[in-house]
C-alpha cells in the first residue's frame, strides 16, 4: 500500500506486481498441422509480469508475456519461411486518468498479440453486453501474467499476424440529472500489423453518446459518431470516412432476466469504392435459473477483413447455458455466423467442463466443433477435443499437462485444412 498526495489530502493507493516464469515441454505429431505430418518437441520460455496501479487520480493495469520456443524441427512460420526459433509478445497495456474527477478523463490503451487474419475461422459468439458505453475491462482484477494466454493460444501460423492496436481517448462523461448519462470525446486508434498482407491503418474518430433511466426496468440508450480512418499512411490516397448513429433499450424484467437491444446505421465513404449505408443491430436475453444461466445473443456486425482488404457483414446467432457448482462449472454453447461479400458461413457447437479434484488438483476437458463453408460451398470440419490437469505444488508453483486432439477435413482432397494432431504439453510455473 502506498500514500500519495491529491489535492492537498493523502490517500491510499493500491500497487500490486507479479512476475512468473514457465517452462514447458511439448510434443506434437503434426506441427505445421498440414496433410503432410512432421513431428516434432518444442521446449517454450515464458517469463512474464502482471502489474496493477489503482489510485483517486488514475488507475493502470499492466500484463505483459514473453515466450520462445525451440522446435528440435523446422517449423514453418507465418512468413511461409522455416525456422527452429519462433518468439512471441502478448501485452495488454490499459489506463484511466481522471483529470477532472466525475467530469473529465483521458484513457489509454495498447493492444499486442497474434491474431488470425481468417476472419471466418477467427468468428466469436457475441457477447452478452447491454451496456453500449462499456469498454474492455479496466479493473485489472485478473492478475494472472498474459503468458498463460500464448500458452493455450491456438492461432495457427497460417494466415496469422502479430497485430498492435495503440489507442488514446480524451473524454467528458457526466450525470446533468440523476437519470441521465453522457459522454462525449474523441479517440486515435492506431493499428499495425507485422506481416504486410494486412494494412496499417489511423482512425480518428469523434463520439457522444448517452442513457436515460425512463423507469426503475426501462433505459433507452443513443449515440453518434463520426470516423476518418487512413490505411497504410496519412494521405487520402486510402481513406474512409464512417458516420454512425444507434439507437437502443435495455430492460429488467426481473433480478434473474434482462434484455437489450440495439439498432443503427453506418454510412461509408472510402476511396475508390461505392458508398454505402449499411444497417446494424444487436439484441440479447439472459436468464438465471438458479446455478444455470442462459443467454440468447443476435448481432449483425461490419468487420474488417485483412486478407480481402475489404470490410464484409456478418450476421451471427448464438446461445449459451452455464451451470456454475461448488467446484467447478459447465458450459455449453452453439453459434451460427453469415459472412457476405462472398457468402461463407460458420456453425460452432462446444461443451466444456472445469472441476476441482482436490484443493490443489483440478481439471478441464472439452469438445469443440466447427463447420465452415467458403464461398464455392466447400466444406470444411473441424473437431478439437482437449484434456487438461493443474496441480498446486506449492502456493507459488504450479504443474500442468495438457493433451488436445485436432481433426481437421475439406471436402477438397488437396487442400491443407485436411490434417489431424495429437499435441501433448507438460508445463511448469512459477509466481513470484
Amino acid at each position: 500500500m502506498i500514500a500519495i498526495m491529491h489535492h492537498g489530502e493523502i490517500l491510499a493507493a493500491d500497487f500490486t506486481i507479479r512476475p512468473s516464469i514457465a517452462i514447458s515441454e511439448e510434443y506434437s505429431d503434426n506441427i505445421d498441422q498440414e496433410p503432410d505430418k512432421r513431428s516434432a518437441f518444442t521446449t517454450k520460455v515464458m517469463p512474464g509480469v502482471a502489474a496493477r496501479y489503482r489510485a483517486p487520480l488514475w488507475d493502470w493495469r499492466f500484463n505483459y508475456g514473453f515466450e520462445y520456443r525451440y522446435y528440435t524441427e523446422e517449423k514453418r512460420a507465418a512468413d511461409g519461411g522455416m525456422d527452429r526459433h519462433d518468439y512471441r509478445h502478448v501485452l495488454n497495456a490499459r489506463g484511466l486518468i481522471r483529470i477532472i474527477d466525475n467530469l473529465f478523463y483521458l484513457e489509454v490503451s495498447d493492444v499486442y498479440k497474434r491474431t488470425d487474419l481468417n476472419v471466418v475461422r477467427a468468428s466469436g459468439d457475441p457477447q452478452f453486453n447491454d451496456d453500449p458505453e462499456s469498454e474492455a475491462d479496466q479493473d485489472g482484477s485478473d492478475m494472472e501474467p498474459l503468458v498463460e494466454e500464448i500458452a493455450g493460444d491456438d492461432v495457427r501460423d497460417r494466415d496469422s499476424s502479430d497485430r498492435n492496436i495503440f489507442t488514446i481517448s480524451p473524454y467528458f462523461a457526466f450525470q446533468p440529472t440523476a437519470r441521465t448519462s453522457l459522454r462525449t470525446g474523441y479517440r486515435y486508434s492506431n493499428t499495425w500489423y507485422k506481416e504486410d498482407i494486412a494494412k496499417n491503418s489511423q482512425s480518428h474518430t469523434v463520439f457522444a453518446d448517452g442513457s436515460y433511466q425512463l423507469t426503475y426496468k426501462l433505459a433507452l440508450t443513443s449515440g453518434y459518431s463520426m470516423v476518418v480512418e487512413y490505411f497504410d499512411g496519412h494521405d487520402d490516397q486510402d481513406r474512409e470516412y464512417r458516420q454512425n448513429v444507434y439507437v437502443g433499450t435495455r430492460y429488467v424484467f426481473s433480478p434473474s432476466t434482462r434484455a437489450f437491444g440495439r439498432v443503427g446505421t453506418t454510412w461509408r465513404d472510402r476511396t475508390g469504392r461505392e458508398n454505402t449505408s449499411d444497417l446494424f443491430w444487436s439484441a440479447g436475453l439472459s436468464h438465471a435459473m438458479g446455478r444455470y444461466v442462459a443467454t440468447l445473443g443476435t448481432t449483425v456486425r461490419y468487420v474488417d477483413d485483412p486478407i480481402r482488404d475489404t470490410t464484409r457483414k456478418e450476421t451471427v446467432i448464438g446461445a449459451g447455458l452455464a451451470r456454475q457448482y461448488d467446484r467447478g462449472a459447465v458450459n455449453l454453447f452453439a453459434s451460427y455466423s453469415e459472412f457476405e461479400d462472398p457468402k461463407e458461413t460458420k456453425y460452432a457447437t462446444g461443451l466444456t467442463v472445469g472441476h476441482a479434484l482436490t484443493q490443489r488438483l483440478s481439471a478441464n476437458t472439452g469438445l469443440i466443433a466447427q463447420r465452415r463453408k467458403n464461398q464455392h460451398q466447400i466444406r470444411i470440419d473441424e473437431w478439437r477435443a482437449f484434456f487438461g490437469l493443474r496441480y498446486l505444488l506449492t502456493r507459488d508453483l504450479v504443474a500442468s499437462l495438457k493433451y488436445q486432439y485436432t481433426d481437421s477435413s475439406s471436402q477438397d482432397p488437396l487442400s491443407r485444412d485436411n490434417f489431424q494432431e495429437n499435441r501433448v504439453v507438460l508445463e511448469l510455473r512459477l509466481h513470484f
